[in-house]
């Protein structure tokens, strides 16, 4: 049994914000909450800090860790830069957070925030099915969640081809092919999309959201850019 000390000296609030903008755009594995022997340490070999991640209450030290993510300290809104959370790609995790705003606005996967959809034949010939939305969308809206079977990129079970594959991480995609939602029926548009992906860690997961690229019309088909791994041949559909 891990005997917890009362107090611990923790990293600076100042350097866990440089540490949290400086690995939110590396492209790093899929976070799994450390779990050995001695406090959060190179040493200890803790696996949060050997895979560049900071550490979450899901972790065995948890909330006593030097290592621990630090939340932000908003007065005025979470859906912006100033908000650190916002910044990192990271929703605001009420165990941590210190934000004041009535009704944080960047927890909107962590509360199943969503739009209403539609499935409906496409407006590109040939594309087969679309998905539209009922209502009008503001910039920077939630529209929905992109989910799907994790698979590791390192097996067998990882295709060459596959439309439905979305990169989660270093070492997992989300498949959509069998096990998704009505995400899977966006469809890809190189020029002038409407929407845009961001994975962002909620509660410790990389979860993969749809967000609004600029304000978009009720009725209006929804697409985003599949990104340079997308196979031509499926482009040409």
């Amino acid at each position: 049994n891990i005997k917890f000390p009362k107090t611990t000296k923790k990293t600076s609030y100042s350097k866990v914000q440089e540490k949290l903008i400086k690995t939110c755009a590396e492209e790093r594995n899929f976070f799994f909450p450390c779990s050995h022997a001695g406090p959060c340490t190179i040493a200890n070999k803790c696996s949060c800090i050997e895979a560049n991640h900071l550490c979450t209450t899901q972790c065995i030290w948890g909330r006593y860790g030097r290592n621990l993510a630090h939340g932000c300290l908003c007065t005025s809104g979470c859906k912006t830069e100033s908000c650190i959370c916002f910044k990192a790609h990271r929703e605001c995790d009420p165990e941590i957070c210190h934000c004041h705003c009535h009704g944080c606005e960047n927890m909107n996967i962590a509360r199943r925030k969503k739009k209403q959809l539609l499935v409906a034949p496409s407006t590109v010939p040939g594309a087969g099915w679309g998905l539209f939305t009922k209502t009008s969308l503001k910039k920077g809206d939630l529209v929905a969640e992109y989910v799907g079977e994790f698979l590791p990129t390192t097996t067998d079970s990882h295709k060459e081809k596959s439309s439905y594959y979305f990169d989660v991480c270093r070492d997992f995609v989300a498949d959509s092919e069998t096990q998704g939602n009505v995400t899977r029926f966006i469809n890809h548009r190189c020029k002038s999309p409407n929407l845009f992906p961001k994975v962002v860690y909620v509660n410790g997961e990389s979860r993969t959201g749809f967000f609004a690229l600029k304000p978009i019309k009720a009725q209006q088909e929804l697409f985003f850019d599949y990104g340079s791994k997308y196979s031509y041949d499926w482009k040409q559909v």
